[in-house]
């Protein structure tokens, strides 16, 4: 119990007169009387010299110190410390990110110190008579309800344990946006916000009220892998290390860069490591002092494989302190190119690096990654990636049915691989071939009326067959910039097909480009799986080494780092700017103070009523 006005409690200093008023001699009225017989006691108190009497036993003295206790009792306003939640709305906001997986000095992490608050409110929403309501919003990569306003505190606490935090940065200000939307209307709406306040930035938020900010976590040091950048040698020097004959062990060489920061507040000392499928390949001490940050080289000569770069340390955050890249070398694409000569085609095809140009009679009798066939078909087409341009022939799938005259290029799917920046909005065609209804094929890029331009046939698992319905000479598109985009990201794409991608590794919450090849089972670093239809896959929340299949046969590997200074700097924030406004972080809710005063006024009411009963009835006798 506390009191709002504790000086009130002075004011029993008024017993004391009261006692004294007990204590002093009634002041006697002089009258003749024929005998003092029976006023004896009268007589003696006359005469004494003390103004004093012996304080008697007297219940109308006791009632009325009663009332006077009571009276300053709620004067100074007495309050009982609650946590009871009483008719609020609260939209809690758990931050999710990355530093919120760091581990305290009591081995937990912070996140489950966050979870422990939210709970807290939960159960204390409320009783029957006014319960509260509560929603719960997480601030990560992405900002997801997980429950809407609810007073059920069963529902919630399912809810709030069912939670995790990512290997990721979290978006609060949109998730502070989404509950200032949700909390309008409500009664005696409340924000809180429950996180370590690392990076947050809420300065552009606007229409907040109520909110309240409850940190968690202490720990400060942390040293993390900030950059990691594995760069091959240039396609210059691969030529000339090939023609020396230094490839043939199928070793590449690479320079692996690492950029490792100090983010605590004392100087740090680690070993950084870089090894190749398990086998350590180079080390180096790395000592820092508070705050900074430094690069380290390695120069090394891999096979295909997994590199991985580490730090010996046992700091707070485990996610900084591996990174970890897919290396592939760069390989070449063999292209068979079938038909009437074009220069503009062959020239493109040549400047671009890694390809092997041939020009075969009969394709199908070699093994080439990408065929393609200008205005003539042979008769038998090999099973790899095709693209067709204005065959001369109709197939299976594409039936032609005339011509038409200068198509305009109106649309084309901007998003699809192939189409990667690239803009055809310059491009003039002056024939292209009419198809049937029932030709097959995703159209990629379509003229006027919704004529066919580009169709693209696929199958799960299966190589793509491409149908340019035009012919590169009835176009000026050779002239212009999208023409070798198309052909660099045609290389890439079938080089993806084949290769299953050559991407060294992803940051966490990015999205990663699956080779076209259909449904893919994907497991991620703590080994759940999950189906993914076809083309991405977005749930990289946690760092670490994913591996995804389509059947038995074609497998990879796909690696996801952290790397992020942000979430390396653990040190809890003391203050956030929430707008125009500064917030003071404060350890848990603010208990809620009850004031009870109203019942000590009733208290003393009855009190007085006593003693007015017991002053008439004393009287009265």
């Amino acid at each position: 119990m506390i009191f709002l006005n504790a000086a009130a409690l002075g004011l029993l200093g008024l017993a004391v007169p009261l006692i004294l008023l007990y204590l002093l001699k009634m002041k006697r009225h002089e009258r003749t009387v024929s005998s003092t017989f029976l006023w004896q006691k009268v007589v003696n108190d006359i005469q004494a010299t003390s103004p004093f009497q012996k304080l008697q036993r007297n219940l109308l003295l006791f009632l009325q110190l009663v009332i006077l206790g009571f009276l300053v009792f709620a004067i100074a306003r007495p309050t009982l410390a609650s946590k009871e939640q009483e008719g609020r709305s609260f939209a809690v906001i758990l931050d999710c990110s990355a530093s919120m997986r760091a581990r305290e000095a009591d081995g937990r992490e912070r996140f489950a110190q966050a979870k422990e608050l939210a709970l807290d409110i939960a159960d204390h929403l409320g009783g029957a008579k006014e319960p509260g309501e509560m929603m719960v919003i997480t601030a990560g990569r992405r900002t997801l309800v997980r429950k809407g306003f609810t007073s059920d505190r069963a529902a919630l606490r399912k809810t709030i344990e069912e939670l995790r935090a990512a290997d990721t940065r979290a978006d609060a200000a949109e998730a502070l946006a989404l509950a200032v939307a949700a909390l309008k209307d409500r009664r005696n709406p409340e924000i809180v916000f429950i996180s370590d306040g690392t990076g947050t930035s809420l300065a552009s938020a606007q229409g907040v009220k109520n909110f309240r900010f409850l940190r968690v976590g202490a720990a400060t040091e942390n040293l993390g892998i900030t950059r990691l950048d594995v760069r091959p040698a240039s396609p210059k020097a691969l030529a000339e290390l090939k023609a020396k004959g230094a490839l043939d062990d199928g070793r590449y060489p690479y320079q692996v860069f690492c950029a490792v920061k100090n983010a605590g507040t004392r100087p740090a000392k680690s070993i950084l490591t870089v090894s190749f499928e398990g086998r350590v390949v180079g080390a180096r001490e790395v000592e820092l002092a508070a705050g900074t940050e430094t690069s380290l080289v390695f120069k090394e000569r891999f096979p295909p494989g997994l590199l991985e770069a580490k730090l010996e340390s046992d700091d707070a955050l485990a996610a900084d302190n591996v990174a970890r890249a897919i290396v592939r070398p760069a390989e070449e694409v063999r292209v068979a190119v079938v038909g009437r000569k074009n220069p503009f085609l062959e020239r493109a095809l040549q400047s671009m690096p890694y390809v092997d140009l041939s020009f075969p009679a009969d394709p199908s009798a070699g093994s080439y990654d990408l065929v393609i066939c200008d205005r003539v078909v042979p008769a038998k087409l090999p099973d790899t990636n095709l693209l067709l341009i204005a065959p001369d022939r109709d197939l299976d799938g594409y039936a032609r049915a005339g011509e038409i005259r200068f198509p305009e290029i109106l649309d084309w799917q901007k998003d699809h691989p192939l189409f990667r920046s690239a803009d055809f909005h310059d491009v003039h065609v002056s024939r292209a071939q009419a198809v049937k209804p029932e030709t097959r094929g995703r159209v990629l890029a379509k003229g006027t009326g919704g004529a066919p331009l580009l169709l693209l046939t696929q199958d799960p698992g299966r190589s793509f067959r491409a149908i340019l319905t035009f012919s590169l000479v009835d176009s000026d598109w050779p002239l212009r910039p999208s023409f070798p985009i198309f052909f660099a990201n045609l290389l890439q794409y079938a080089r993806d097909f084949n290769t299953l991608g050559n991407v060294p590794f992803y940051r966490t919450g990015t999205i990663v480009s699956l080779p076209p090849l259909g449904e893919a089972e994907i497991v991620s670093p703590s080994g759940a799986t999950s189906r993914v239809p076809a083309g991405l896959f977005a749930d990289t929340d946690e760092a670490g080494l994913y591996a995804a299949s389509w059947g038995a046969e074609r497998k990879m590997r796909f690696a996801v780092n952290l790397l992020d200074e942000q979430e390396t700097t653990i040190a809890p924030a003391t203050e956030l700017a929430v707008g125009s406004e500064t917030v003071a972080a404060q350890p848990r809710l603010k208990e809620v103070n009850r004031e009870i005063w109203m019942w000590v006024a009733l208290g003393v009411l009855a009190v007085a009523l006593i003693e007015w009963w017991a002053f008439h009835r004393k009287i009265g006798y």
